[in-house]
This record gives structure tokens, sequence and C-alpha cells, in this order.
């Protein structure tokens, strides 16, 4: 069963939520855990992923502006000139473990990961 909260966020029954940054532009799936005071913008999280205390996994809108008449999405390249991953949405993978007291920017991370660490800007095989 899923909940509508207001426009942009989405709740998934089963979800475990403790005292938590109220997530923002975010899709959890089922049977995922949010620790204390951790902060979830603009990202998707992935089943039964944990995002540890006082973590923050963030990705960057990517929406049109929705002050300009036919505002279009405009399509940029995954990684830049440096080969880097450009800013986008962050997503989790199933069964990923974010440690507390750790930030997660602009990455992509592939299912049953448990994290070290901070990353940005980076796929985690």
């Amino acid at each position: 069963m899923t909940i509508f909260l207001m426009p942009s966020l989405v709740l998934v029954i089963h979800c475990q939520r403790k005292r938590v940054d109220l997530p923002s532009n975010h899709i959890p799936a089922s049977l995922c855990s949010f620790q204390d005071h951790c902060c979830v913008l603009y990202s998707i999280v992935g089943w039964n992923s944990v995002v540890g205390p006082w973590s923050r996994v963030e990705g960057t809108p990517c929406d049109p502006n929705p002050n300009k008449p036919f505002a279009k999405i405009q399509s940029v390249p995954l990684f830049n000139m440096a080969g880097k991953l450009n800013p986008s949405i962050t997503i989790l993978g199933c069964n990923v473990q974010v440690p507390g007291e750790v930030i997660i920017l602009n990455s992509v991370v592939l299912p049953h990961k448990d994290l070290a660490g901070s990353f940005k800007n980076q796929i985690i095989l």
C-alpha cells in the first residue's frame, strides 16, 4: 500500500521511520529503514535498504522550471568531459546499508552493498 503525503513525497507501507528529517522528493521501496536524524533528498531508496543515523542521502533535482511555458527536461549526458558522473538523483539499490554519519551525494549504488564511507558523483559497483 502506498501513501501520498504531498505532491512529491511518497511513503510505502512497512518502511521504518524514526526521528527523520522530513524527506523531500524521494521514493522509498518496501521494508526500508530510516534511522534517527537521517536526511533523504531527491533520491530513490531500494527494498530492504537501511540509511543509518545522522546520514545524508542527497541527489540533485533535475526538474524543468514550472514557471516557464512549454518547459522541457533537458537531457544531459551521464558523464562530463572529465569522466565524472554528472549530478542527478541518488539511487540506492536493494539491500544497501548506509552507515551512520556519512554523505551519499549524486551517486548510484548497485544492490547488496555495505558502504564504508561518503561518496560523491560516483557509481558504486
